[in-house]
């Protein structure tokens, strides 16, 4: 060890500072050529404050503090990187601990390493700084500061070298390290083997793609030979379908003769119709005349006077149903009859349309129970529509049974659609009856039992409502035993 000189700086409320020379000849100390180490109470001053310092002459320095009396032997003095004992004390990867050696062999399937580190020293150790480095992956060294662990995630095999050295708060790295070499397995798929397998596979995919494309060459010769052939029958099938062509503008011509027979048939009951309307009319307004007549003659005696008034209000009321009902049938038939649609609740518009009719069926003292499966069930339509395709089965229904019968109304559901089923207790329906039921003017072998009002057309404006809203009507029926009157109508789904 070289023989140091000491010169002490009183620091007044501070650490004292020794600076340190190569010989005993006093010397002014110049900053730029002396190492100075600030001793403070981490180095075992009693206090940072000093109130006299006095050197000896075996080159000890006395201090005295308030705390009490200490002193440096100069002889004994450190260099500045301190002694201290550094070492790695374990290697954990995932979950297990490794004590290293010389040399490490890890297994495949790590995902983290961390190396354990750490330095004894007696004098100063919370001044002690480390920096590591895994040779082999990083570049350069990492400063680790009093951390002593370093993390490792995503390392690829290999073999490396962990080196980790020391310093005293920062200030000139030592020249010691400790050091652990490990060897990192690699997963099958990172071996040669694996490489050596991939390259055997490529070959064998290159050689079935030189077979496969050998092989398409020879199909597509083989389909020139097809395509020439197929161009020979081309030119034959053209023929065929030029004949075929002819053959379809004789059918084209047939389907406009059928369209001039529709359309003469059309004519034939537009003609029909005006005349079934010209003999009601005839009718009725003779009706009119003759009870405008009977009164006159009866100068006006008032029981006459009110019975041939309430005949010519039923007669005009007849009237206008018939010019109503022709109207809704005539826009229904020729599509021209457009409504908004709108989620109706069916359950709560059947049961309306049944307490409507209730009042009107008491005067036959009829009876008309509703009843639902469901509490609610939405479709999409028209409610004024809807409300009269289902008041026209309803109103027939009382019209057609005898009075003291009753109508039975009900509603179901089966997920995908509703069925509005209305039960009379009528005469029920005969084979022709059948035959006829729901088209234009036919009246069939049933009549109102109350005189009431009937045109012929209510039948055939409910099956084109009901269509109109995707739906279907028809009818279930024993002769002698009611009629039974289905509506089958979509349930709305949101889409």
């Amino acid at each position: 060890m070289k023989k140091i000189l000491p010169i002490v700086f009183l620091m007044i409320f501070s650490s004292v500072l020794i600076t340190q020379a190569e010989d005993k000849k006093y010397v002014l100390p110049s900053f730029e050529s002396y190492v100075i180490t600030n001793f403070t109470a981490n180095n075992g001053l009693p206090q940072n404050t000093v109130d006299m310092v006095k050197q000896t002459s075996d080159d000890k320095i006395w201090f005295a503090t308030v705390g009490g009396l200490a002193m440096v032997n100069t002889e004994k003095i450190l260099d500045r990187n301190g002694i201290f004992h550094l070492y790695i004390e374990e290697v954990r990867v995932n979950d297990q601990t490794f004590y290293p050696d010389s040399l490490l062999e890890i297994a495949s399937g790590y995902s983290s390493i961390e190396f354990h580190y750490t330095a004894l020293s007696y004098i100063s150790p919370e001044r002690i700084r480390f920096r590591y480095k895994l040779d082999g992956f990083d570049g350069n060294w990492h400063d680790a500061g009093t951390r002593r662990t370093a993390y490792y995630t995503n390392i690829p095999p290999g073999t490396y070298t962990f080196r980790v050295n020391t310093s005293i708060a920062g200030e000139t790295w030592g020249s010691d390290e400790a050091t652990t070499v490990i060897i990192l397995e690699p997963l099958f798929h990172q071996t040669y083997y694996f490489a050596l397998l991939i390259g055997i596979g490529l070959v064998l995919l290159g050689a079935g793609l030189f077979s496969f494309r050998t092989t398409n060459i020879r199909r597509y010769t083989k389909h020139l030979k097809t395509v020439v052939e197929e161009r020979m029958r081309e030119l034959v099938s053209a023929k065929e379908k030029i004949e075929l062509h002819l053959q379809e503008v004789e059918l084209a011509r047939d389907e406009l003769s059928r369209i001039n027979e529709r359309l003469d048939k059309a004519n034939k009951e537009k003609s029909d119709l005006l005349g079934i309307l010209s003999h009601d009319f005839k009718n009725k307004v003779a009706n009119l005349n003759h009870f405008a007549r009977s009164i006159n003659d009866s100068n006006y005696n008032p029981t006459i006077v009110q019975e041939h008034s309430q005949l010519m209000e039923h007669t005009t009321q007849y009237m206008l149903k018939l010019i109503e009902d022709t109207l809704s049938s005539s826009a229904l038939e020729q599509g021209q009859l457009v409504f908004t649609r709108s989620r109706i609740d069916i359950v709560q518009l059947t049961e309306l349309v049944v307490l409507k009719n209730r009042i009107q069926m008491q005067q036959k003292s009829q009876t008309v129970e509703f009843s639902s499966t469901i509490e609610k069930c939405i479709v999409s339509g028209s409610d004024r529509w809807l409300n009269e395709a289902i008041d026209n089965l309803v109103n027939n229904a009382g019209k057609y049974s005898d009075a003291r019968t009753t109508i039975s109304v009900t509603v179901e559901t089966n997920e995908m659609t509703v069925l509005i089923k209305i039960q009379d207790q009528g005469p029920g329906l005969t084979d022709e009856d059948k035959k006829q039921l729901f088209q234009q003017f036919k009246r069939l072998s049933a009549r109102p039992t109350g005189g009431e009002i009937s045109t012929g057309l209510g039948l055939a404006i409910v099956k084109k409502i009901v269509e109109m809203h995707n739906g279907k009507v028809w009818a279930e029926s024993t002769l002698g035993s009611g009629s039974t009157f289905i509506i089958e109508l979509p349930v709305y789904r949101p889409m």
